[in-house]
């Protein structure tokens, strides 16, 4: 048994630290654009409205209300998607998983999560 002092784990341990910091800011810096698009797209849609104005008001939302926005339903989901896609394909990669169950966890994760994000934003009551 490897013991939790041991160097093999405590290297294994600090890189998925990393990883999952580096998933963090790279999913932040991603779901901000995203979030923006998805809603403007999904309100220009069911409303038959052009989207310029949508994304006009999302983005000025950003910069006027940053908690709003940072806090809203739109932003977290899109943000969980990124996250639940980096910090798996991460992990998989710190712990030396093969090519195929490392691609297959990463797609598995990533399908169910983009699904749960476009159920939400489609949902009327939730983008108001």
């Amino acid at each position: 048994a490897v013991s939790l002092s041991h160097p093999l784990y405590q290297a294994v341990s600090q890189r998925i630290v990393v990883d999952a910091t580096s998933a963090m800011a790279s999913s932040l810096l991603v779901a901000i654009p995203v979030s923006i698009m998805d809603g403007a797209t999904v309100r220009a849609s069911s409303s038959g409205t052009p989207i310029k104005g949508h994304l006009q008001t999302s983005a000025s939302k950003l910069i006027s209300d940053p908690a709003s926005f940072f806090g809203g339903l739109e932003f977290r989901v899109v943000y969980l998607g990124y996250l639940v896609t980096y910090v798996g394909a991460n992990l998989c990669d710190s712990l030396g998983l093969a090519a195929l169950p490392r691609t297959v966890s990463i797609a598995a994760a990533n399908m169910g999560i983009c699904l749960h994000k476009d159920k939400v934003l489609t949902q009327g009551d939730s983008l108001a």
